[in-house]
């Protein structure tokens, strides 16, 4: 029996479907690191997916049009399809538009890249969490973030409006082999030392993203958004800006060394 329900997003009554938290592409078998936490174990591999109804088919259908289909096709494969990186491959071959040593920047214009549905891709992962309290697959509920004054601008944009002001979104390619085989969901990031604002990370296989917003975000972090003229992808190490995550990695490196 279907379903009816208010869509979260349209807020209609609707058929609702089983809408996943994280994309339903990203649960793959075939890698051996699928969900990191550090909440219990420290990887998690369930077959189990993080989803629930929340959303009407015409919703789900501007998620995957408007963001999906474009990141996902740049994340490493699943089972049967050729193995790769096919952003990290394109990178390789690509000029920067500067050099720093530790995070040059490219364009993804220049690699024929649509940035702003890069943009959109993050705020509906981010605002899928202030529309739900979600299960995680260790078992912990991830009680829903309360953005405030942010959140319905931010749902506006997901309907098809204007991106919402003092909003960056942070796109960087992981140049840590590590990465581009596990996935995490959205995390609050404490930089309230350095920045006046609501900080957001997670990392989609090789792909992280950091959403910020803040009337006083600095201009150095609306400069580096995907959304400005410059369609800023950054390309460099996770090392320092997800250091529970990859090390990980290098407990893994250390314990096979030991062998």
């Amino acid at each position: 029996m279907p379903t009816v329900g208010i869509c979260k997003l349209c807020r209609k009554e609707k058929e609702l479907l089983k809408s996943h938290y994280m994309p339903a592409a990203l649960y793959s078998r075939n890698l051996r690191l699928e969900y990191a936490t550090r909440n219990s174990a420290g990887v998690v591999m369930k077959e189990n997916e993080i989803k629930t109804r929340l959303l009407c088919r015409e919703c789900e259908t501007l998620f995957k049009v408007n963001g999906e289909d474009e990141v996902l096709k740049y994340v490493q494969p699943k089972l049967g399809k050729k193995k790769g990186f096919p952003l990290s491959d394109r990178l390789r071959l690509a000029l920067s538009r500067d050099n720093h040593p530790e995070m040059p920047r490219y364009s993804g214009a220049d690699l024929g890249m649509d940035m702003d549905k890069f943009a959109y891709f993050g705020l509906s992962i981010v605002w899928r969490g202030t529309a739900h309290d979600w299960t995680m697959l260790d078992g912990v509920v991830q009680p829903h973030f309360a953005l405030g004054d942010f959140e319905p601008p931010m749902r506006e944009y997901l309907l098809g409006g204007a991106m919402p002001p003092d909003t960056a979104v942070i796109v960087i390619v992981a140049s840590d082999d590590g990465a581009r085989s596990v996935w995490t969901v959205p995390s609050v990031e404490d930089v309230s030392d350095l920045v006046p604002c609501i900080s957001f990370r997670f990392l989609v296989r090789g792909i992280f993203f950091r959403v910020m917003m803040g009337r006083h975000l600095p201009q150095v972090y609306r400069k580096a958004s995907c959304t400005t003229w410059r369609k800023c992808l950054w390309y460099g190490s996770l090392k320092r800006r997800m250091p529970e995550i990859m090390t990980i990695f290098d407990e893994k490196r250390g314990a096979i060394a030991g062998q």
